[in-house]
């Protein structure tokens, strides 16, 4: 997070600790880079996680990922999510914490969700993940909240340092320079592809043949119930005629409409019945 270079499989064989007790790592052969802005968001997150602000993770996991194509996304739900796992594994010794599983949870409430994370976030994840099995050998009651909180919170002052504010402006004003002097081009192709005729405007509907389901099936069962109605009235109207031949001692017309419409009222009742629910 201070450098953007890691080493992405830090298992217990590629560390080593020298006789003047210094750290060592070896084999470089898995590594990771990280640019300025993606370790600002990362510290980012590494704060929301240490304070305990689900609000702030929420938005920093939505900046980080991208939506899968045609994804409803609730960022309520997410933040709800987000708590509940925050609240199991907030500020508990290591030995009771495991850090794997707290990723993974997130990265399955991500998959839930219709979220797509980078491929340099999850080799990110697994070298935090494989961490973590380490740590356990070295020292199992260790804090891991407690002990980065100090180093998260000065990361993440490092963003607001003047230069850095200064170096942002002035990428920001390069980029709308470069922009509104490509304008008056895009605005100039524009123009000539509505004089040909060559603009066209595409919209798309998500869900809309369910829409068109759910109406048809609606249409088609009023339609029933009214035709169910109209052959009891009828039938009825054929009973108390008492005209030939007859069933059962009444009216045969009226007998089959009876039986007619008692078929198509309990169609009626079964279909809306077994209709799902949503």
């Amino acid at each position: 997070l201070e450098d953007g270079f890691f080493h992405a499989d830090p298992h217990p064989g590629n560390l080593l600790v020298t006789g003047e007790m210094n750290l060592c790592i070896i084999d470089w052969g898995m590594v990771g880079r990280l640019t300025e802005k993606d370790r600002f968001e990362l510290t980012e997150l590494l704060r929301s996680i240490v304070e305990q602000d689900s609000n702030a993770l929420l938005h920093s996991l939505l900046r980080l990922c991208e939506p899968r194509d045609g994804a409803d996304i609730q960022p309520q739900a997410i933040e709800r999510e987000l708590l509940a796992i925050l609240d199991a594994y907030h500020a508990v010794p290591i030995k009771e914490m495991n850090v794997g599983q707290l990723l993974m949870e997130i990265m399955s409430l991500i998959r839930n969700h219709h979220l797509r994370l980078p491929a340099d976030y999850v080799i990110m994840i697994k070298a935090l993940v494989t961490a973590e099995g380490s740590a356990r050998q070295v020292d199992p009651d260790l804090n891991v909240v407690e002990e980065v909180r100090e180093h998260v919170q000065r990361l993440a002052r490092e963003r607001f340092r003047p230069e850095v504010l200064w170096r942002n402006l002035r990428n920001a004003f390069s980029s709308l320079w470069i922009t509104q002097r490509d304008l008056p081009r895009q605005i100039q192709q524009v123009i000539n592809k509505v004089e040909k005729g060559e603009l066209g405007l595409q919209l798309q509907h998500n869900k809309l043949e369910q829409l068109v389901h759910a109406m048809d099936n609606a249409s088609n069962r009023l339609t029933m119930a009214i035709v169910t109605g109209a052959i009891i009235m009828g039938s009825s109207m054929i009973i108390t005629t008492g005209v030939g031949p007859y069933l059962f001692g009444f009216p045969a017309l009226g007998v089959i409409g009876y039986l007619l419409s008692v078929v198509m009222g309990l169609w009626l009742i079964i279909s809306i019945l077994r209709t799902p629910r949503h």
